[in-house]
């Protein structure tokens, strides 16, 4: 019997993901208005506190959507893993009366958990000769 190496494929590469990133920061910024809760303060404080994180997360990231460079694309991969608990479970647990809060932010935890595994690893660029 023969063993085939198992190869996984993941469509989005380095750059689509970038975009995505910040797709959803910029739905984390408009959701608040948009929704109709920019008005209460602490479930649109949590949302723009929440959604600022990954826009810095995003522009220190050394990949095609960050601008310093800063944080290696495993370290940013990383905090998206672990991120998504204050996105999904901080509204629900924190502001139960503020239903459109908790749906955006389900929507924006559920888009990083999906991009982050769909997302191919970098490949290694040789170091010049």
């Amino acid at each position: 019997m023969t063993q085939r190496a198992s190869t996984s494929y993941r469509p989005i590469g380095l750059a689509f993901h970038s975009v995505i990133d910040w797709l959803l920061v910029a739905a984390g910024l408009a959701g608040p208005v948009a929704l109709g809760y920019s008005d209460q303060l602490w479930p649109a404080a949590y949302t723009y506190g929440a959604v600022g994180f990954g826009a810095l997360l995003n522009f220190a990231t050394d990949y095609p959507g960050g601008l310093v460079k800063l944080l290696p694309m495993r370290w940013h991969q990383f905090v998206e893993w672990t991120s998504p608990a204050p996105f999904i479970a901080g509204p629900w647990l924190l502001f139960p009366e503020a239903a459109e809060m908790k749906w955006l932010m389900l929507a924006i935890g559920a888009g990083i958990v999906l991009n982050t595994a769909l997302t191919r690893k970098a490949r290694a660029i040789p170091a010049p000769s």
